[in-house]
């Protein structure tokens, strides 16, 4: 469930295979099904007139300074402490293009496991359809760690892409530490997420903090990569309403709005009330307008 580009799909989709030249039977067993789709709209909005809501990273556990130790335990006097993530298996379906008009080029299989004190999240993506002829690069992402009342606390984050070699990060909660798999490492910043547990923290945030989270908002929250740390900001584009063939969704509309550079992706994420605030749509936009839209099209319960 972590977003994926175009570049990523060709690939960790080509990867899978060694005789066809990358990106191309994919682009062209999906047309031209959508150049256009980067600027259409998502939905409609209910929301009012943007505010200037700040998100209070502090408060929560996401600050900017570097954090002597992570343990779960009790939330801190006069912080609510953050629920219980939900559990279960998830199917989302990746299009090229627009969800609604777009070509059914992968699959992605999400599960939320909860044990005690800790949690695990994964993906397995497969190409699909037409494209699944051309292109047998599996992509699999997995984080580990612990839940606590600040939430999500990873320990391990890891993906492979294809053939491409594993990639990953390890975290020393006691002592404050972020260890990459090129032996370099950082200081931890308290209430940093990874590529995975950052969209299922943002949904816990806006659960217990609603009110952080009208259009307008801007939530911060410390992000691990496989080679760095770096501070995110998410804009909230209110509630919106999703239409599918099965009915119509009700979803909170988060952009990642940086860091952004001018080659980098644009990154949509829809929160599912129905959902206990997990994702049901990743929309990853390029700067050529190229798009991959990810949706969901099945829960299921654990």
């Amino acid at each position: 469930m972590v977003p994926i580009s175009p570049d990523d799909f060709m690939g960790w989709a080509q990867d899978g295979t060694s005789d066809v030249p990358a990106g191309e039977t994919a682009r062209g067993a999906a047309g031209n099904a959508t150049g256009s789709a980067a600027g259409k709209s998502a939905g409609v909005a209910t929301e009012g007139a943007a505010r200037n809501a700040t998100f209070d990273a502090p408060q929560i556990g996401a600050q900017s300074g570097a954090a002597s130790g992570q343990t779960a335990g009790p939330a801190k006097q006069g912080v609510p402490p953050l629920p219980m993530p939900p559990k279960g298996r998830w199917r989302f379906v990746v299009h090229y293009g627009d969800y609604r008009e777009g070509y059914q080029v992968a699959t992605l299989d999400y599960a939320i496991g909860i044990d005690g004190d800790r949690y695990q999240l994964k993906t397995e993506g497969r190409a699909a359809g037409l494209t699944a002829l051309f292109y047998s690069g599996v992509l699999t992402q997995r984080s580990t760690g612990q839940i606590s009342a600040l939430g999500l606390m990873p320990e391990h984050y890891s993906e492979r892409r294809g053939k491409r070699p594993e990639r990953s990060l390890s975290v020393d909660l006691k002592v404050g530490l972020v260890s990459f798999a090129d032996n370099r490492s950082v200081r931890l910043v308290q209430g940093a997420q990874d590529r995975l547990s950052v969209l299922i923290q943002l949904g816990l945030l806006a659960r217990t903090y609603p009110e952080r989270f009208v259009s307008g908002a801007v939530i911060e929250i410390p992000e691990l990569t496989t080679g760095d740390l770096e501070l995110t900001s998410y804009t909230s584009h209110g509630d919106v309403l999703l239409q599918t063939e099965s009915g119509t969704i009700r979803a909170l509309h988060l952009e990642r709005t940086a860091p952004r550079k001018s080659d980098d992706n644009r990154i949509d994420i829809w929160l599912g009330y129905d959902l206990q605030l997990i994702p049901v749509r990743i929309r990853v936009t390029d700067v050529g307008g190229r798009v991959l839209d990810q949706f969901l099209e099945q829960p299921s319960a654990n």
